[in-house]
């Protein structure tokens, strides 16, 4: 079977190429670390599909092996001039959808709290992500989830408000007058102010909260980017 792998992972189907990677990182036989070689030189210059870029890392991180390792950081240290989003960058293609969904869905992420993802939705303090993969790039939609204040949507920028009696009240405006100011909250709750009672304002940090990927592994990114990408 150890034999047969290295053509499979060369020129096999996605899933036939990562059933290989799989089996391949189970086993510390030479042609299992050669073929890991192999493969990490050619994603390297790009010869092999963007698909099977983390399931060849991770395989190859599986094996313990110093030289794999050493190659391995290598292609780390290639996007350490973005830290954040280093490590999720061989996770843009290759997930599976309903697994994507489900991440998608995690009560933790509050990612429905704030999004709606269907068609003609009412409004919510973020953008509805409906069709969000036509709009931007796989790489667009990582950074919106790794550094939510990087780049904020047009109309979806958050503002704080000082209250006469002191308090603070911050989220996204939907709508305001002279008289008026209408906003949604974090939470997605509805509030109005009178202008009377607002002191000062200012420009906030986005509702969306940071270190969301704390609790993401790059397979569970990559599972949500493709969620994501296919709305």
């Amino acid at each position: 079977m150890l034999a047969s792998l290295p053509d499979v992972a060369a020129s096999g189907e996605i899933a036939e190429r990562r059933a290989a990677y799989r089996i391949l990182a189970r086993h510390a036989e030479p042609v299992a670390v050669e073929t890991l070689t192999r493969d990490l030189a050619r994603l390297e210059h790009d010869l092999v599909p963007a698909e099977l870029a983390l399931d060849l890392l991770e395989a190859c991180a599986s094996q313990k092996n110093p030289d794999l390792a050493a190659a391995v950081a290598r292609r780390r240290a290639t996007h350490s001039g973005d830290p954040e989003l280093a490590p999720f960058l061989d996770s843009l293609f290759g997930g599976d959808r309903g697994r994507g969904s489900d991440v998608f869905q995690r009560v933790d992420l509050s990612c429905t709290r704030c999004h709606a993802w269907w068609e003609d939705a009412s409004e919510r303090v973020g953008p509805n992500l409906f069709g969000v993969g036509r709009r931007l790039t796989r790489l667009q939609i990582l950074e919106s989830i790794v550094g939510p204040n990087r780049r904020t949507t047009p109309g979806f920028g958050a503002r704080a408000f000082f209250l006469n009696d002191c308090k603070v009240v911050s989220g996204r405006v939907y709508e305001e007058s002279e008289t008026l100011v209408r906003l949604f909250d974090a939470n997605n709750n509805p509030i109005a102010l009178e202008r009377a009672e607002i002191d000062d304002e200012r420009a906030d940090l986005s509702a969306m909260p940071e270190g969301l990927t704390k609790s993401l592994t790059p397979a569970a990114m990559r599972d949500l980017l493709e969620y994501l990408g296919t709305l």
